[in-house]
């Protein structure tokens, strides 16, 4: 019998290593979305008939001789952090990191994701990995977390940083409660038997909860609305980063409605409210001037998610990275070790540079792997299911070979299709021997229900490869 590992580990580690393009989209949306709302809100007032002293320096700024925050510069780059805040574990841990790069001549908008887990050599802290330096900074000096953040990556990334902004997620939950909730419409039913406590209590490691969520139009509050948008493991195709992608754009745009609408722009009340939670729970260095000209450089381009230009730097056959190691934590690095690749696309965010990392791979999609360790190196199985599932293979299962005497990895061919490509695919990505026949003790493991196209077992050699 074979002494599995912990999966639950396995898919927080593949979840944490991924950055969806969504939920930077959601990021984007909510610092450079509430800023257009704000500039809407500020006109909203006037027609209140607002006197407040908040309202009339912003209407003193809005009708001002107009300055130009794009002159002379080829992009406005900003750097957007998302974290959970307080009553969350690692409050101060960047869950999401991207620069938004905005090219007024061009009518463009683009994203660069720097992944959580990239490591980072730091003059002041050392050897860290990327989400850390928020964290790390905020303990030095309060405040000081996201300009570090911002310093750091205009040293890596060789490109000016024009701002930054910071939020936390209980700010998108509270917006979504001040304007009495959203309606969304969920496409299928599932159900997520995995979803994390703290995400919705205190921030305590309480375990997990059962969500369900059925198909229809459903209104939601803050919360579930949160959940619906960072659920991870739920069944019905909706367990894979694309869904998640689609569901935090369903949210994110029902949001952006909801507070464009008459009932909430009419609504004193409500203005005030959002304005306080913008206060709250957003941290930028973007003065007020200047925020109302990035919104109306933000009207100006109409942008809706499918037109964001999007960079998502990763460790696949089509990204300038490759996992490893560190200190016994999973990390990204750069395939260059000069990180030009990386600056590249930092530096021409709106062209398809990606594209210079596409070679002559074979289509992997729907090939199915079981990954066993044959090692005595902890989380070798793991690490290779990572670098496989960039290629683009399906990972069912991993755990622990019986044997831990394996020199070289062996790939074990059970699939009766011809899927030749695909195995020499991993024969190149992890240097392995292909088995010329199947052994009892492996036969024994394998179920006619979960069976895969091939099982690997890892040897001591394929730590050098990945």
């Amino acid at each position: 019998m074979l002494e599995k590992i912990d999966l639950l580990k396995y898919q927080k580690r593949k979840h944490r290593k991924k950055k969806i393009v969504a939920t930077l989209t959601t990021i984007v949306f909510l610092v450079l979305g509430s800023v257009f709302v704000s500039f809407k809100l500020f006109y909203a007032s006037k027609e209140l008939g607002a006197s407040t002293g908040f309202f009339r320096e912003l209407a003193h700024l809005v009708t001002s001789p107009e300055r130009d925050i794009t002159a002379g510069k080829k992009n406005i780059n900003i750097l957007i952090l998302g974290m959970g805040g307080a009553g969350h574990e690692g409050p101060y841990l960047t869950d999401t990191m991207l620069v938004a790069s905005i090219n007024k001549a061009e009518n463009k908008i683009a994203m660069t994701s720097i992944p959580r887990d990239l490591l980072v050599d730091t003059n002041k802290f050392g050897k860290k990995k990327i989400n850390h330096l928020n964290s790390y900074a905020e303990l030095e000096k309060e405040g000081s977390g996201a300009k570090y953040t911002k310093d750091v990556l205009e040293e890596i990334l060789h490109i000016p940083i024009d701002y930054y902004a910071r939020m936390d997620f209980n700010g998108f939950e509270q917006m979504i409660d001040i304007v009495d909730g959203i309606d969304v419409d969920v496409p299928r039913t599932f159900i997520d038997p995995l979803f994390p406590r703290e995400q919705i209590s205190s921030g305590r490691d309480s375990g997990t909860m059962t969500v369900t969520f059925e198909k229809g139009m459903q209104h939601m509050d803050g919360k579930t609305a949160l959940i619906y948008a960072r659920s991870r493991h739920g069944n019905n195709g909706e367990g894979n980063d694309f869904a998640r992608s689609r569901r935090q754009q369903q949210i994110i745009l029902a949001l952006k409605d909801k507070i464009l609408s008459s009932e909430t722009l009419l609504s004193v009340s409500k203005i005030n409210q959002i304005i306080k939670s913008l206060k709250e729970h957003v941290d930028t260095d973007i003065s007020a001037w200047e925020a109302i000209q990035l919104a109306k450089t933000y009207q100006k381009l109409n942008i809706t998610p499918d037109k964001i230009a999007v960079n998502v730097l990763t460790s696949g056959p089509n990204g300038p990275l490759y996992s490893d190691y560190y200190n016994e934590q999973y990390v990204l690095l750069p395939k260059k070790e000069d990180w030009s690749d990386i600056r590249e696309i930092a530096n021409n965010p709106f062209e398809a540079t990606i594209k210079k990392y596409t070679g002559n791979y074979s289509d992997t999609s729907g090939v199915s792997l079981v990954i066993l360790n044959g090692t005595k190196i902890g989380g070798l199985a793991g690490l290779t299911a990572l670098t496989l599932e960039d290629f683009g293979f399906t990972i069912k299962d991993i755990g622990n070979s019986p044997n831990k005497d394996f020199e070289k990895s062996v790939i074990y061919n059970i699939t009766t299709e011809d899927k030749k490509d695909a195995l020499m695919e991993i024969k190149r990505i992890l240097h392995a021997n292909v088995a010329q026949s199947i052994p009892l003790w492996l036969k024994e493991t394998i179920k006619d229900d979960s069976k895969p196209d091939f099982i690997i077992i890892t040897g001591q050699q394929i730590s050098q490869s990945i």
